[in-house]
């Protein structure tokens, strides 16, 4: 008996071992995941059904990407592809799962062949894990973590009056939104003022800038690029000379 393995072509080395009378075991290594041929021979005659097909599988080339492993808003479509073309096995099964911050379940769905679509839509704030399988194993990098954040949770403090050439702060919170960037934009009659976003700690933020006019100045606030609920928001600044009542009994 005698034994051949090949795959594109090419030959793989494969090891015939007797086990028992009559029988024998054949081993080789897949080194791609593609269809291999196996060809065995008794007495120099090739055996009927020759040759034996084996499809070999590599969870290693399965891709996984999009905003929906990586980054999404609540309540919103969160998708993502599975290219499983390089991985060999059209009929492997493919599988995915979805877990929210305490670890339910949420309906998800699949769609596609070779690059597949998968869709499902985060109800809470926080990571989700994505879970893919192939043929029974998770694919490399699995599970994914999806941070899902809320722009309509985060907390902006009083902006305080200003003054010019002198440093405008208040305070912006961030830590019931989710993980993310927040980003300032501070504009007066439509021309541009440098602003900064300091963080503080995690989810706690300071926006500062620098009026160069006793103008209403707007401050426009966005978190991971979606629009923070109320934005622009009023920075008043006060005219040269005008004075500015401050005190603790201001506040009685």
């Amino acid at each position: 008996l005698s034994s051949a393995v090949a795959c594109a072509r090419k030959e793989v080395p494969c090891y015939l071992q007797s086990t028992d009378k009559d029988r024998y075991l054949l081993r080789f290594t897949p080194q791609e995941g593609r269809p291999h041929e196996i060809f065995v021979k008794h007495n120099d005659i090739l055996v009927p059904g020759n040759p034996f097909r084996c499809n070999v599988i590599d969870g290693r080339q399965v891709s996984v990407y999009g905003d929906g492993v990586k980054r999404v808003p609540v309540g919103n479509v969160a998708s993502f592809n599975v290219d499983t073309s390089r991985a060999g096995g059209d009929q492997v099964e493919l599988l995915v799962s979805v877990l929210d911050p305490t670890m339910k379940t949420v309906p998800s769905k699949l769609k596609g062949s070779g690059v597949y679509t998968g869709e499902y839509i985060p109800e809470d704030v926080g990571p989700h894990n994505v879970v893919v399988t192939y043929g029974k194993n998770q694919v490399q990098g699995s599970p994914f973590v999806c941070q899902v954040y809320d722009a309509r949770k985060v907390e902006v403090g009083r902006i305080p009056m200003g003054e010019i050439d002198a440093e405008t702060a208040f305070n912006v919170n961030t830590t019931r939104a989710g993980e993310g960037t927040l980003t300032s934009e501070v504009t007066c009659h439509n021309r541009r003022v440098h602003s900064t976003v300091e963080e503080m700690g995690p989810g706690y933020h300071t926006v500062k800038f620098v009026p160069q006019e006793a103008e209403t100045h707007q401050v426009a606030l966005a978190f991971n690029g979606d629009v923070v609920p109320g934005s622009p928001f009023p920075a008043e600044v006060n005219p040269p000379g005008k004075p500015r009542a401050m005190g603790l009994g201001l506040l009685k």
